[in-house]
């Protein structure tokens, strides 16, 4: 929300550092090792500042150049980024291409699912342009998504591969790492409109569907959460007050049409993650393309809770990000740089345009505390995406599902 500040004074005793940083043990190695110091020599102060989501955030870099030109200077030097620093220079969510093929039986029962992901690699999370400047040795990047990401977890299938074509960034040049939930929000985003695909071809209510194929384990260790997922289904459509249906079967030629879509997602529980199920309903205006969340509702496992109301505002707090970051974030460059550089040209979703998220959460005091920040991110895209389609007929499979975009896969379909 603030764009980060560091102010750095580096004496022959060793550095103070103040910064607005989430994580001042990190700040601190980070800047003994650009320095050439023991950490025993670098004091840090966290400073209250606008958040930031994510590893390896700018407060690294900016603590790191701080103390460098202090060093260099031998006078105290405070670095200060604006807005434009922040937003062109952080680093992005990598992007997702994804290619599922699916089948299902006569009865319903899925029989095959073969997934494959095109992932680009990321910089390792302590590496910053600072590193660099202090002639650190440029890492080579790895890959940053992993079977813990495999949505095909939630759901017995007798056959099944998942497959991840790891993209190489032409000499590190793009900073990427993760946003809230890594790559799960793009893996459920995809699978669950999938599956609800499969629901409606052989007729059959999404809901329905689901909990006929569940999978049948319950070893959190290998990603199986049986349980968990039928208790937030069952919650959220309880709550939602869910009427079976097959999807797509009321249509209207109407200008302004109306939705309701469903998901799930475990898609991070080898990390001891929470189990999630939202529904939500939206509004479509097929002239402006303008896709209206109107109602969430998101139902959480996260084992024993410690503090619900925490829990609560975590649901609230990860289902509006995701659906901002469905509808109108993008990242846009030109061949020479990025040019989403401010609240303009990388827009959030407006107060006036927020959802109303009703929050579920479920209690499971012989179950250890699972996380609940990353989790909450996944499944209400995915859930926005089935309730387009729910709407319109028609399926949307590029984010975001910004108003030009709505108004061109509408236009070719055939719908307006």
């Amino acid at each position: 929300m603030g764009p980060n500040c560091a102010v750095a004074d580096v004496t022959s005793q060793g550095a103070r550092i103040f910064s607005g940083t989430q994580g001042a043990y990190a700040t601190r190695s980070h800047v003994a090792d650009v320095l050439g110091l023991p950490v025993t020599q670098v004091r840090v102060t966290a400073c209250a500042m606008g958040g930031c989501f994510g590893d390896g955030a700018q407060y690294f870099d900016t603590a790191q150049a701080a103390a460098l030109m202090s060093q260099i200077a031998g006078a105290p030097v405070r670095v200060q980024l604006m807005r434009w620093d922040e937003i062109a220079w952080t680093q992005s969510a990598p992007a997702s291409l994804i290619d599922i093929r699916a089948g299902i039986d006569a009865n319903g029962n899925l029989v095959g699912y073969d997934f494959t992901h095109f992932y680009p690699q990321y910089w390792n999370s302590a590496v910053q342009m600072s590193e660099q400047l202090a002639g650190k040795p440029l890492p080579a990047s790895q890959s940053s998504i992993s079977g813990n990401f495999w949505p095909g977890a939630m759901y017995n299938l007798p056959n099944d591969r998942y497959v991840v074509k790891s993209i190489p960034l032409a000499n590190n040049w793009i900073r990427t790492f993760w946003m809230r939930g890594g790559a799960a929000p793009a893996t459920t985003w995809a699978s669950e409109q999938v599956i609800d695909e499969l629901a409606y071809t052989i007729k059959m209510d999404p809901v329905a569907f689901r909990r006929q194929n569940a999978t049948r384990g319950n070893d959190l260790a290998a990603g199986q959460a049986r349980d968990e997922l039928l208790a937030v289904l069952d919650a959220v459509t309880t709550a939602a007050n869910w009427k079976p249906r097959v999807m797509a079967s009321n249509l209207s030629d109407a200008n302004v049409v109306s939705g309701r879509g469903v998901a799930w997602s475990n898609t991070d529980t080898p990390h001891h993650y929470a189990q999630t199920a939202a529904i939500a309903d939206i509004e479509v205006n097929k002239k402006t393309g303008k896709i209206t969340v109107k109602h969430v509702w998101e139902a959480a496992s996260a084992g024993l809770g410690v503090s619900l109301d925490g829990i609560a505002n975590q649901i609230v707090g990860g289902t509006t990000q995701i659906i901002s970051r469905l509808l109108v974030e993008q990242y846009r460059y030109s061949r020479t740089s990025v040019t989403s550089a401010d609240f303009v040209s990388y827009p959030l979703l407006r107060f006036k345009d927020a959802p109303n998220v009703t929050p579920i959460v479920i209690q499971r005091t012989n179950l250890p505390t699972l996380g609940v920040g990353e989790p909450v991110a996944a499944a209400a895209a995915a859930a926005v995406a089935n309730a387009f389609f729910d709407a319109t007929g028609v399926r949307m499979h590029t984010t975001p599902m910004s108003p030009p975009r709505v108004r061109a896969t509408l236009k070719a379909a055939g719908v307006v």
